[in-house]
């Protein structure tokens, strides 16, 4: 039969008892006798020998006859990501509108029994923030916000006035769309919601917590905003002010900003709709709309915006009070006044001194 290569898309794990052996390239899982382990494993280190049960490890594609891996500069981790999330199998034909239609209603229908609650209220003090100002998101054209937006780094901590705050909130995060008039003309359900950035199956598995660090009539802390009341609640008045550079992997020029928002994200929202791995990644990709809409808004309203995702998840979890399974940070976004520089006050003063 000639040298044969084990599957380079394999890994092996323990399921209800019984060791199992997953190809995540090709979507197939397998529970696994010792006596199949012990021949992979033969393989893997290139015993070149036939074997009776080589046959079903071909047929089962856990065995090859040639080479069969990619070019991959990181580590196995994100490779099984990457290559997991792929090529998922669709049996329907191409041509077939109709039954397309019809199955998809029929899965709609199935996962509204017992989708999760669409809002996150917490418990806490209630804020009702005023009424936003769109008039303030338009004092530079669309291609001026885009050509001007740029990630800065040098705030001087000045505050913000509630409105302001209210105003972006809203915009980003908001319920701009009440009501969803193109599903109500066919008398669908409107399990979806709509805002300023697209998600995926309009879920918007994301929720918004605001750090407040200098705003005009709001008390340093951290709140969550209620996206379908515009209000804050209270999580803790905390003022982390000292704690936020620590927090966002020792870049403490955060500490100057006006106000933050940590982007996490309610998993078993996507879960119940999408239950393959590749769900994974559209809650990845809310987050990226969301940060793009939220520096958008910022630089429309003449201030500058500033982005990370570097954090330590535990302690920001602790911070959100939210469980860091279920619910999990995501990113945070900043807003603030400043020189709009790309580099903080901190760097240029060393690359100063290094002259």
């Amino acid at each position: 039969m000639g040298k044969k290569y084990l599957n380079p898309f394999v890994f092996f794990f323990i399921k209800d008892d019984q060791l199992a052996i997953w190809d995540y390239k090709n979507h197939q899982q397998f529970e696994i006798e010792r006596m199949y382990f012990d021949r992979l494993l033969a393989i893997a280190k290139g015993d070149e020998s036939d074997a009776p049960i080589d046959e079903e490890l071909l047929e089962a594609n856990l065995i090859s006859n040639s080479k069969n891996d990619i070019e991959w500069g990181w580590d196995l981790l994100s490779k099984i990501f990457h290559v997991g999330i792929q090529n998922l199998h669709v049996s329907i034909d191409a041509d077939d509108h109709q039954n397309q239609m019809r199955d998809y209603m029929e899965f709609c229908e199935e996962i509204f029994s017992g989708i999760p609650n669409m809002y996150t209220e917490r418990s806490g003090s209630k804020f009702k923030l005023p009424e936003p100002d769109l008039s303030l998101l338009s004092k530079s054209d669309f291609w001026s916000v885009l050509k001007n937006r740029k990630t800065c780094r040098s705030f001087d901590g000045k505050p913000l006035s509630l409105i302001t705050i209210s105003t972006l909130m809203y915009a980003v995060f908001g319920n701009i769309h009440p009501e969803w008039a193109d599903l109500k003309e066919y008398d669908l359900s409107e399990i979806s919601i709509r805002k300023s950035s697209p998600s995926a199956g309009g879920i918007h598995s994301s929720e918004a917590y605001l750090i407040a660090l200098n705003i005009e009539g709001i008390v340093p802390g951290i709140y969550h905003y209620e996206s379908h009341n515009h209000l804050l609640t209270l999580i803790d008045d905390y003022d982390c002010k000292s704690k936020l550079g620590y927090l966002l992997a020792e870049q403490c020029f955060a500490e100057r900003l006006s106000a933050g928002v940590f982007i996490s994200a309610r998993l078993e929202k996507n879960w119940h709709k999408y239950r393959h791995s590749r769900g994974y990644s559209h809650v990845l990709l809310d987050i990226g709309h969301l940060s793009q809409t939220f520096q958008l808004c910022v630089t429309a309203m003449g201030f500058y915006p500033w982005l990370t995702s570097a954090f330590t998840d535990s302690e920001v979890s602790k911070l959100l009070r939210i469980d860091g399974t279920t619910e999990y940070p995501m990113f945070f976004v900043g807003v603030g006044n400043g020189d709009g520089h790309s580099l903080s006050q901190e760097m240029r003063n060393y690359l100063q001194s290094k002259k």
